[in-house]
């Protein structure tokens, strides 16, 4: 028999996930983030088996995390595709990266905010 061992996201884990959620990141990039973030790499089959991400959802969150994240191309040794594992450079940066996007859609929020409401008054 064959021992395995099988890498899970903790109560905590899924937290900080959510936290990156609500930041702004995308479902899929948050849990491959978390994920990466945890357990510093990860093949495709580990990613989905923790996650509950499909592998095309793995495929989108790493193109979306494409500018911090390495993929590495394994070779099995036989002629079968070679297994791709990702693994985080800075997970610092990426979450930078998302809150500046939305500090930035704020600024233009309450821009467009001002300027409606400055519409809406009469000049004196």
């Amino acid at each position: 028999m064959k021992d395995i061992t099988v890498k899970t996201l903790s109560e905590d884990d899924k937290k900080i996930i959510q936290n990156m959620r609500n930041i702004g990141m995308s479902r899929k990039a948050s849990t491959m983030l978390g994920f990466l973030m945890v357990f510093k790499s990860g093949s495709v089959a580990d990613i989905t088996k923790a996650t509950d991400l499909r592998q095309s959802a793995v495929c989108v969150a790493s193109k979306e995390l494409a500018p911090w994240i390495t993929v590495d191309k394994i070779s099995s040794g036989n002629q079968s595709r070679p297994k791709c594992v990702y693994s985080l450079e800075s997970p610092k940066s990426a979450i930078i990266h998302y809150y500046d996007a939305i500090l930035k859609n704020r600024a233009k929020e309450d821009k467009s905010y001002k300027v409606l409401l400055d519409a809406c008054i009469p000049a004196v």
